[in-house]
């Protein structure tokens, strides 16, 4: 059983989903995901199980400038639209953000979306892991942040002419969200063309 520590609190037990508020609507959020196949999977060549094998993936999601359009993207698989989601919590969209922030983490298309992904493992190896990651804080790699302070170790795609560049100004860290507009950023002639969508 998982034990909260570092802001952390649970938001889904049938994966382990935690969340950590940031501040100024960011949010980290980890939780193990269950992997239905396995062969051919590098990480799972020492998988002791056929049916046990999990990965723990984390990221860290900021929704503070998301447009009504890249909200109802993030929801689209939870619910209708931004007033079906209003009407069934029985508040406005923008005391929501930390729900349009999950909807988006588990929207991520493929694990190169995250920021922290393991290895392939047991359910209570994955639970381990939660708990470290629980317990230092942060994803591993990154430095722990108060909630309310301006992080400074979110994940950056790396735009050689990052001085220069709007998407540089502009990246969120929804990856679902900026994959979906990268393909139409990259041909204006306004944005660097050296930016490699896989590194956002």
């Amino acid at each position: 059983m998982l034990t909260m520590a570092n802001g952390f609190y649970v938001t889904d037990n049938d994966c382990m989903q935690c969340c950590k508020e940031l501040g100024n609507q960011r949010y980290l959020l980890i939780e193990a995901k269950w992997l239905d196949t396995c062969e051919g999977d590098e990480r799972a060549k020492h998988a002791e199980s056929k049916t046990d094998n999990y990965t723990v993936v984390g990221a860290y999601m900021d929704v503070s400038e998301y447009s009504d359009g890249e909200i109802e993207l993030a929801i689209s698989g939870f619910y209708k639209d931004i007033h079906e989601m209003e009407k069934s919590y029985g508040c406005s969209v923008d005391e929501m953000k930390e729900i349009v922030a999950e909807c988006a983490f588990e929207n991520i298309p493929d694990e190169s979306g995250h920021d922290f992904v393991s290895n392939v493992v047991s359910w209570k190896d994955a639970e381990a892991i939660i708990q470290d990651i629980i317990n230092a804080g942060c994803l591993p790699g990154h430095e722990p942040h108060e909630s309310g302070d301006e992080p400074d170790d979110y994940p950056r795609h790396n735009c050689p002419d990052e001085e220069h560049c709007d998407i540089w100004e502009k990246q969120s860290c929804c990856r679902l969200c900026w994959h979906e507009q990268f393909e139409d950023l990259i041909d204006d002639e306004d944005f660097c063309r050296d930016c490699d969508p896989m590194d956002i």
